[in-house]
């Protein structure tokens, strides 16, 4: 498959009233993804982002009082230190090792670090590996060719201030821990196999596999930021988790686990469980969600393969501004809760092997529970005639409202309003997902794009892929928000069974809709025969949806899918081809 977007015009746009967006000029494509989707046999591939110049710096509101705080990515030297100037060498044979500092020490198969400084380490270690400094030490340990086995946490570090782990340029490292841990009483810690207490960085130009047979891959019980090196992790539970907050600012970082790839799961502290992705290429396989966040989930540039997942991106604000994003997920593709909600964000079981995937807990018997047969999907289970279901004609705020109605609805208006199917549920305060940037492709098996609280589209590009998109038989949600719906600029494509006309009334750009037996490939061109827009889905789907800034109202089209040629004159509503 392949997917690209030409810009060859792009509208002077007014975000906010305020925000003036520039004509780019210039034309963006995009080569084809190096992940392929499941079910598939060829790659999948995510269409390009527009200009820096068009990428809008608005953010949905947030007036909760967990907006007093917002992540602020920043890098100390010591981050960025890949020196080895200086470094204590250790060289490991085996359960020996050949040091001559004081600060390095051997015992009952247990080398330890008790100083501050640089270490090289390079050999083979049957054993474990402990940082075991003074609260204030910076520890950098330079791994040159390095591989540690060890039946417990073969790299243990339980105090410093921070460590500093560099991975030299043209070395591979590999760290492997065992199936089984053994605790004394009443403890269950280090439960990774590259674990910290501490502050943890990870940088250089080598690479580093690990090996996370008893359950999680690495982890720190504080801020975790990966800044290079070519880094594997296999873990049979959690792969990267960075308790506090988790940075991931370059290189490439492959995650394959059986429960999240890559979180944060800080959910006491407001300031923390954020996790914020500027560069690199991270490619994801997990049995639940791929990238998790508590709080924030920022994108702000790289390239994102989710291959497998039960949730792909999940958290409680959700914000894109740049990056390169394709998503596979069974159940929603992007998923933005608050930690309190029914179907909350770590509220999942992950289901004992030869179960389905997608089980909710049984606690409460609440709205995520799988209905009885006859009962229609996303229905709340029955206890009187409850607020979850959508009112008849004229009773209000669950109702979606006719053609017409205009994209400023008032935010009462916003309840339920879906494309595709559910019922109507109260928004959280202070859970969005925003679209400001960069491309997303998102194919899933339940909604696609799910927000507890509201959803904005001010930029980019986003492709959804849900050409059956049912649920206990009937349809489920494309586009699913408890609160307000808005796409005021950027290009949205959707392949799916239903079009979806509730749409018609919040969206500012110019859309058209057509159903047909299938549509596999999208070509979008001005009067004049300038492409404006192509996708190729790899798809077949009985309904294309296109809302789009590079269209203006009033002005004449043609939508070609397959070989047939659609001529249609944009307007500022949805409106369908036949």
């Amino acid at each position: 498959m392949k997917m690209n977007v030409h810009f060859e015009r792009f509208a002077t746009l007014l975000i906010s009233a305020v925000l003036l967006l520039p004509s780019c000029g210039q034309s963006v494509s995009t080569s084809e993804s190096q992940s392929p989707a499941v079910g598939t046999s060829s790659s999948s591939a995510v269409i390009s982002a527009y200009c820096s110049s068009a990428m809008a710096q608005a953010q949905v509101t947030d007036t909760s009082a967990e907006s007093e705080y917002y992540p602020e990515v920043s890098y100390s030297e010591f981050d960025l230190d890949e020196s080895a100037d200086g470094a204590v060498e250790i060289i490991l044979n085996g359960s020996d090792a050949s040091c001559d500092s004081d600060a390095v020490s051997l015992d009952g198969g247990v080398l330890k670090i008790s100083a501050a400084g640089n270490y090289l380490l390079s050999g083979n270690f049957t054993g474990q590996i402990l940082v075991e400094a003074d609260k204030d030490a910076n520890v950098h340990l330079i791994l040159s060719g390095l591989t540690v086995e060890s039946d417990m946490a073969p790299l243990c570090f339980v105090s410093a201030k921070n460590v500093c782990i560099t991975l030299a340029g043209g070395t591979e490292n590999t760290i492997t821990d065992g199936p089984e841990y053994t605790f004394s009483d009443g403890e269950d810690e280090p439960d990774a196999a590259l674990y910290s207490k501490t502050d943890l960085t990870i940088n250089g130009s080598g690479s580093l596999t690990v090996n996370g047979n008893y359950k999680n891959g690495i982890v720190s019980k504080d801020d975790l930021i990966i800044l290079g090196g070519t880094i594997t992790v296999n873990a049979v539970y959690n792969g990267v988790k960075g308790k506090d907050s988790l940075t991931i600012g370059g290189r490439t970082l492959n995650v394959t686990a059986g429960n999240d790839a890559v979180k944060s799961s800080n959910d006491a502290d407001t300031g923390r469980g954020w996790v914020v992705i500027e560069d690199g290429v991270i490619n994801v396989q997990a049995g639940d969600d791929a990238i998790h966040a508590e709080s924030w989930l920022i994108v702000t540039g790289g390239t994102i393969r989710i291959e497998e997942s039960y949730e792909g991106l999940e958290g409680k604000r959700i914000e894109i501004y740049g990056g390169d994003i394709d998503v596979v997920s069974s159940d929603d593709a992007v998923n933005a809760a608050s930690g309190t909600s029914s179907g909350q964000i770590g509220g999942k079981m992950t289901p004992p092997d030869g179960m389905g995937g997608g089980m909710t807990p049984s606690d409460g018997m609440g709205e995520g529970m799988t209905p009885p047969d006859g009962m229609s999907g996303g229905m709340t289970p029955p206890d009187g005639m409850g607020e979850g279901m959508t009112p008849p004609d004229g009773m209000g705020e669950g109702m979606t409202p006719p053609d017409g109605m205009g994209e400023n609805m008032p935010d009462d208006m916003g309840g339920g309003m879906m494309m595709g199917g559910g019922m109507s549920e109260e928004a959280e305060e202070g859970v969005y997902i925003l679209m400001a940037g960069g491309s997303l492709r998102a194919q899933g098996g339940n909604d696609i794009i799910d927000s507890n609280g509201t959803f904005e589209q001010t930029g980019g590009v986003i492709v959804t892929v849900g050409p059956s998109m049912t649920v206990y038989g009937e349809p489920d949600g494309v586009i699913d928000t408890n609160g307000t719906m808005a796409l005021t600029a950027g290009t949205y494509v959707s392949f799916c069974r239903n079009a979806g006309n509730t749409l018609a009334s919040v969206i500012s750009n110019p859309a058209v809709t057509a159903a047909l037996n299938g549509a596999e490939t999208v070509t979008l061109t001005d009067e004049a025969g300038e492409e404006l827009l192509v996708v190729s889905n790899g798809t077949k789907a009985s309904t294309v949806l296109v809302v789009s800034d590079l269209m203006e109202a009033g002005e004449n089209y043609v939508l070609q899918m397959d070989g047939t040629a659609y001529s249609f004159t944009a307007e500022s509503s949805v409106q369908s081809l036949r």
